[in-house]
């Protein structure tokens, strides 16, 4: 495992901080690019989850599995977030699925 890198900081809309506090979400969704990709998100990372950019509200929690695949394969409701945050238009694009562990 890696222990070089400072935690990954994650910025989330209001809503899904919510639903990782709850449990209800457990993996983070972003198009695959320079900062979002297997090199820079891997097991055993340390995150920090955010209410936007500010200091407002945070999370900490690890990187607990990662997998990267095409936005159009995501389930019905993962696919309307994505939607939501990207646009349809994006749905062609990978994406790296970021399963999260949040400390207790």
């Amino acid at each position: 495992m890696r222990t070089d890198l400072k935690p990954l900081f994650i910025p989330l809309k209001t809503l899904y901080l919510e639903q990782f506090k709850t449990g209800y979400k457990t993996h983070e969704i972003r198009l695959v690019s320079k900062r979002w990709n297997r090199n820079n998100c891997y097991p055993g990372r340390k995150v920090i989850l955010s209410k936007g950019y500010g200091n407002y509200e945070r999370l900490n929690g690890e990187i607990i599995s990662v997998d990267v695949f095409p936005a159009d394969e995501l389930l019905a409701d993962e696919k309307d977030a994505f939607i939501d945050c990207f646009g349809e238009e994006k749905l062609h694009m990978d994406v790296i699925y970021i399963g999260i562990k949040i400390d207790e």
